[in-house]
């Protein structure tokens, strides 16, 4: 029984959005990370779910900003990273969860997220979807955001091979 798919079942049975409770469920009950381990290999089902909802569709625009943002910090780790070593990617993906865990209100989410993605460097998603992702911003509530962005991070597919590798390494432990 896959428990990410249960969740979004029950969710739509109560006539709530697919993804809501998301938050409770992966970062209060699921202290070992079972459950975040879990959104990794159903991110395909994520964005078929973002796709048919109009609604999740400016969502899926900021889940590509978050992660043209991860993208760009994980960049930079590998530029700095010592011939032949890997960066800690792990470590870094675990510290932006915990990041996000960290944030309790909408000051601190919206600090940490300009802060994020100015980190991340040149942004093209975000240039081209600049005021929708302004008004995303603006309109939603910061859990729902916090809890877009939690998907980012887990549906985050690296294109390189070390950092498949890594990934593909990533979701079978735990």
């Amino acid at each position: 029984m896959n428990p990410i798919r249960s969740l979004i079942a029950d969710n739509l049975v109560k006539g709530i959005s697919w993804w809501s409770n998301f938050w409770e469920k992966l970062v209060i009950e699921d202290s070992k990370g079972y459950l975040f381990n879990q959104l990794f290999p159903n991110r395909e089902g994520f964005i078929i779910m973002a796709e048919n909802s109009e609604e999740d569709k400016h969502y899926l625009i900021f889940i590509k900003v978050f992660q043209q943002a991860m993208k760009g910090n994980f960049a930079k780790m590998y530029a700095k990273a010592e011939s032949g070593k890997e960066p800690l990617i792990k470590k870094k993906v675990e510290r932006l969860r915990a990041e996000l865990n960290y944030c309790y209100d909408e000051l601190s989410f919206k600090e940490y997220l300009s802060d994020f993605l100015v980190r991340g460097g040149l942004n093209k998603s975000f240039n081209e979807h600049q005021e929708e992702i302004s008004l995303l911003i603006k309109k939603s509530s910061w859990q729902e955001l916090r809890i877009w962005s939690l998907l980012a991070i887990a549906s985050y597919k690296p294109k390189d091979k070390g950092s498949i590798h890594f990934w593909r390494k990533y979701s079978n432990s735990k």
